[in-house]
């Protein structure tokens, strides 16, 4: 009781810099235009924070039936571990770790926020070579995941020490760290796609390829997500292709802020829902049992239609049987 406990306080303890967050994001300032036709400023804004919650706990209730389901598997808690990392990640404007880390560790709360994001970054990443089985597949890959780490590093330096970067390079210093950040990290998560791909048509037997059909759809959405949620795609697109008719879509960055929002909460909410189809629906991690299983079941019933082999009397009998026998006088 103690876990959902603690969620249920952070909830209600970050909802209200929540909404606060939510109308100062650029996204939701983009989309204002449009919406302000349906509904008000702050009702959107606590629409948007409900989806999010809906979301976050999607990822919540997916990591702890994982965990309780496969508690003696390290992958499985890996992955567990990972969807609840997420949680902080994705829906960071949710659980604020100033209001819930007491006043006297406030000093560290910095520290670990930069720990609890470069945790949920690599996790994350992982994901996408490691699922199914905790393995590379190609070997090779596995050095595809150190591609974000010096972006990572110029990142955290430039965001926490900025105060030792001249102020007049201070503002480009930071865009070139964040944006070197994010395609390091995209570039990672495609060629993770990549081998995923490899595994599911060369490594995969037929029925994890059953089973990895839901988690390519889900790690499918990631990298989409980052193009039109974090770099600002939106649905600039299907603009692009609607002005070659030479047509002009009113209010076409609000469309493209609100599709961005809409867009971004539902494919990071499709990772839980298709791993968990996966481990739930598909009996992902439960394939060695089975195998195991029919291999013992397999072996058990060849030895029982092994045909036993005659005792010698027995051969001897049989032949004798066979034998035509000679009368005295020598015809049969």
């Amino acid at each position: 009781m103690g876990c959902p406990r603690f969620v249920t306080f952070v909830l209600v303890a970050g909802a209200p810099m929540a909404l606060v967050s939510q109308r100062q994001d650029w996204q939701f300032l983009e989309a204002m235009p449009l919406v302000r036709f349906v509904m008000s400023g702050s009702t959107f804004a606590g629409l948007l924070v409900s989806l999010r919650l809906v979301s976050l706990l999607v990822f919540y209730t997916v990591a702890l039936l994982i965990a309780r389901r496969k508690w003696d598997d390290w992958f499985a808690l890996f992955v567990s571990t990972a969807l609840l990392m997420a949680v902080y990640g994705f829906v960071g404007n949710i659980i604020t770790l100033d209001s819930v880390i007491p006043d006297g560790l406030q000093s560290i709360a910095p520290a670990l926020t930069i720990a609890m994001m470069l945790v949920f970054i690599f996790s994350w990443l992982l994901l996408f070579f490691l699922l199914p089985d905790g393995h590379f597949a190609p070997r090779w890959a596995a050095w595809f995941t150190l591609l974000p780490v010096p972006a990572t590093i110029l990142l955290v330096v430039s965001d926490n020490f900025s105060q030792f970067i001249p102020p007049q390079v201070r503002t480009a210093v930071e865009n070139m760290a964040w944006g070197a950040f994010m395609t390091s990290l995209l570039l990672a998560i495609l060629v993770g796609l990549c081998a995923q791909v490899y595994r599911y048509r060369r490594v995969a037997t037929p029925i994890q390829r059953q089973q990895m059909k839901w988690l390519l759809v889900g790690l499918g959405a990631q990298p989409l997500f980052i193009l039109i949620s974090v770099f600002g795609l939106g649905a600039q697109p299907l603009f692009i292709l609607i002005s070659v008719f030479g047509l002009s879509p009113p209010l076409g960055a609000a469309w493209s802020g609100l599709f961005s929002l809409l867009f971004g909460l539902f494919a990071i909410t499709l990772l839980p829902v298709t791993i968990g189809m996966a481990v739930f629906r598909r009996r992902l991690w439960d394939v060695d049992p089975l195998l195991n299983r029919a291999i013992v079941y397999g072996g058990l019933t060849s030895r029982d239609a092994e045909p036993v082999a005659p005792a010698p009397a027995a051969r001897h009998q049989s032949a004798d049987v066979r034998r035509p026998r000679r009368s005295d006088n020598g015809n049969q």
